[in-house]
């Protein structure tokens, strides 16, 4: 309940005080809380478990209630057959109706294990339910941070359009300034207003692939505002962490892997249950009857009596349908058991992919900060060239789209960086849990 409120409070957070920025732990949690897929996963969950509590019923007795009412045009006779001088006898017996209420219990003593096994299989469903639902919190944590690393950076390609059309605007205006005191011809102008019309170009192309991931992300939380902005996420990992998700935990805890394991083990229980039915099944039955007429067929009145009585039932032979139902069992069985096995041989390569790119993405990361570096100097001098009229204003243009090109070079290793992380973590099972 404490956990439910936090989160109620965190959405009027958003709605009410109309908060701007969303941090990536506050979309993990709206996303736990409302995504669709999660809710159909928690529910079909519910649906397991009362499979559970249905087979489990079969251990208990069936007890049933009863009315019936019965009428025929004849009444019954009794003929009987004396010797003479009697003779042939007729009796009429009962009325024309008969009126019965009762109530059974039954219950079954021996079904050749088939009960048990098929609580098993319920039980193992329940449990591969229930990983799952785990498995699909981690698939959706690993969308979301994909998602949301991709905000950051089409967020960060619009903040460095915006001041690439700032910087070529002011170029603009000094460009007209020198043309207007005779320093710039009219072909400088044309070049920087062509670079500037580009530049804005780039900007509404990424202003609209931001709104689009923006658009993504409302849809996965459930959030109606999809002007939100989104503060970075910063992640730190040394070679110990990394050393940690390569070797362990595990792959077969996955709960992908997990989920196959329960889904063998309800098989396994499906395929005894089947072959229960080779075994006799006895059942056991007690009842009481109130009728008019009762046992005595010439009486007349309501009576109570008692019956009790056991029912021993063996199929003999079914057609081969028994036989046939455990070959598809154990087909089913290895298929799930393959599955298993490409699965974690796709987990292995993941986890080695991911972390080779990691390195490279480090590696990018160093190699782009020191290009900005490089890129923000050149800049400078070349402005400061322009204007000693030693360069010429088609370089410092250049010169200032190698600057927004070695920017975003910078953000998309980040990114990079960020998005093989999140695939180390994910293929290598462990949490996803951002904080």
């Amino acid at each position: 309940m404490k956990n439910m409120f936090s989160v109620y409070i965190l959405i009027a957070g958003l709605f009410l005080c109309k908060a701007d920025t969303l941090t990536l732990p506050e979309a993990q949690h709206l996303v736990f809380e409302n995504n669709h897929r999660l809710l159909i996963s928690r529910k079909e969950s519910d649906v397991s478990r009362a499979a559970l509590e249905q087979a489990r019923s079969a251990w208990h007795p069936h007890l049933s209630a009863s009315a019936n009412y019965g009428y025929q045009t004849e009444e019954q006779t009794l003929d009987i057959s004396l010797p003479p001088p009697i003779g042939a006898m007729e009796r009429t017996i009962g009325d024309k109706d008969r009126v019965e209420f009762g109530a059974d219990i039954s219950w079954p003593v021996f079904t050749g294990f088939g009960r048990m096994y098929r609580i098993k299989s319920r039980e193992s469903s329940v449990k591969a339910a229930g990983y799952s639902t785990a498995q699909l919190k981690e698939r959706l944590s690993f969308e979301l941070g994909m998602l949301y690393f991709g905000c950051e950076l089409a967020q960060k390609t619009v903040d460095n359009h915006k001041d690439q059309v700032e910087r070529l605007g002011k170029y603009c205006e000094h460009i007209r300034e020198l043309h207007n005191a005779g320093m710039a011809i009219r072909a400088d102008i044309a070049k920087a207003e062509a670079r500037l019309a580009g530049a804005r170009v780039a900007l509404l192309s990424a202003q609209n692939r931001a709104d689009s991931l923006r658009g993504e992300i409302a849809v996965m939380t459930g959030i109606e505002n999809r002007s939100l902005t989104f503060r970075e996420y910063a992640i730190e990992i040394d070679s110990a962490d990394v050393a940690a998700m390569v070797t362990g935990p595990p792959l077969q805890n996955k709960p992908v892997v997990k989920a196959l394991d329960m889904s063998v083990e309800q098989l396994r229980s499906f395929e005894r249950a089947a072959g229960a039915e080779r075994w006799p099944s006895l059942a056991v039955s007690a009842g009481y009857r109130y009728a008019d007429p009762g046992p005595s067929l010439g009486g007349d009145g309501f009576t109570g009596y008692g019956i009790a009585g056991m029912r021993l039932s063996w199929k003999l032979y079914d057609g081969f349908t028994t036989r046939a139902n455990l070959r598809q069992i154990e087909l089913q069985q290895q298929i799930v058991k393959e599955r298993r096995e490409e699965l974690l041989a796709d987990l292995k390569n993941r986890v080695r992919t991911a972390q080779q790119g990691l390195q490279t993405s480090l590696k990018q990361i160093e190699a782009a900060r020191l290009a900005v570096d490089a890129s923000e100097q050149h800049t400078g001098d070349i402005r400061n060239a322009v204007d000693a009229g030693t360069a010429t204003s088609l370089e410092y243009l250049n010169a200032l789209q190698d600057r927004a090109d070695a920017r975003l070079m910078h953000d998309r290793a980040v990114f990079s960086y960020k998005q093989q992380y999140l695939m180390l973590r994910f293929a290598s099972g462990k949490q996803l849990c951002f904080e």
